[in-house]
């Protein structure tokens, strides 16, 4: 896989994500980064959005956490709580991008991380 389809596959997995639970995301625009796959160096690219606004935690998780599941993706969950509970479900797809889906009470974010990719 190329690095630009390594980055629009996990570009259109956040995408997705966001058609699925809905509201209005702001990107806070990716970064390239440097990377090792093996001994090899190569480049990925990360993305993070997030939406404000009230937020329905765990009806977000689940919808998110079927949406991946049904995709074939290896999932993993956590809640922190800090002195805000923030409901998270990380996924790695099949082409090897890492995701994280986080809800709060007031907004959701969205963080890709592209597979890495020789340069």
């Amino acid at each position: 896989m190329t690095f630009e389809e390594s980055k629009v596959a996990m570009l259109s997995d956040i995408d997705d994500v966001q058609e699925v639970v809905g509201g209005e995301w702001i990107s806070e625009g990716g970064s390239e980064r440097g990377c090792a796959d093996g001994l090899a160096q190569g480049v990925q690219v990360s993305e993070n959005r997030y939406a404000d606004g009230d937020t329905d935690r765990e009806s977000a998780i689940q919808q998110v956490k079927q949406y991946w599941e049904g995709l074939g993706y290896e999932i993993r969950e956590r809640t922190d709580e800090t002195p805000a509970i923030i409901n998270r479900v990380f996924a790695t797809t099949a082409s090897g991008s890492e995701l994280e889906f986080a809800a709060y009470d007031r907004g959701m974010a969205l963080t890709g991380l592209s597979a890495c990719t020789p340069e």
